[in-house]
């Protein structure tokens, strides 16, 4: 493969979707700085038309197109490139929670997981409210005393369900484990005690019928045992 053959937007080079070509916008980070990636199959007058984009930067350790968060306009982009191929945002639209920045690779990470829009927007926002909550300490610094810590106070002043506490915790224990790599951690906390269901409550009719239904098939099991008549 030659040089400019290798200067595709992806490097496991997608095909084009339908006959047209198809530029994916994911969030990720180069070196310490949150970005931009165009990803798309090569295409000789894209690639052309991409080197136009301001602020666009060739990465070629990664091997990906990418412009950096500081100069990303999603309307330029689209002038520049949509007549040649289509825009695929929604990766952008799946973590856009807020202006709140979480770690970069995080959202990275849960596309690359395949993870469906849906739960990376419940990661998302319980990891933003998890990084607001510790405001200026650095997340790699922070202990597992202090994430059951964080869990205990939402259980307790804000009754969150056991299917939220479950999430949150999934959410953090994705950061630590899948995106700075650290071993396994478990947070053993005092889930809140399932409902239990209260026995059916049976009128005196129905206990009297179920009784002579009972006394019947109690009556029809002896005298087949006394015949030794095999019931089925």
């Amino acid at each position: 493969m030659n040089q400019q053959n290798s200067r595709s937007g992806h490097p496991f080079h997608d095909r084009p979707v339908a006959g047209r070509l198809r530029i994916r916008l994911i969030p990720g980070s180069l070196r310490g700085k949150a970005i931009i990636k165009l990803l798309f199959p090569y295409s000789g007058p894209l690639v052309d038309a991409v080197k136009k984009v301001p602020g666009r930067r060739w990465s070629p350790e990664k091997r990906y197109w990418c412009i950096p968060n500081s100069r990303f306009d999603l309307p330029t982009l689209q002038s520049k490139l949509g007549t040649m191929a289509e825009i695929d945002d929604s990766a952008l639209r799946a973590g856009r929670i807020s202006d709140t920045e979480i770690p970069p690779q995080y959202l990275e990470k849960l596309i690359r997981k395949r993870y469906s829009p849906n739960t990376i927007k419940t990661y998302i926002s319980y990891m933003k409210a998890f990084t607001q909550e510790f405001g200026s300490q650095a997340l790699s610094t922070i202990t597992a005393k202090q994430i059951k810590e964080y869990i205990l106070r939402l259980i307790e002043t804000k009754g969150i369900s056991a299917s939220q506490q479950n999430q949150r915790i999934s959410a953090i224990k994705f950061y630590y484990e899948q995106v700075l790599g650290r071993k396994k951690t478990y947070y053993p906390l005092s889930r809140p005690r399932k409902e239990k269901r209260l026995p059916n409550i049976f009128t005196i009719e129905e206990v009297e019928l179920h009784s002579t239904i009972a006394d019947v098939v109690n009556l029809y099991e002896y005298v087949a045992d006394e015949k030794n008549i095999e019931l089925h």
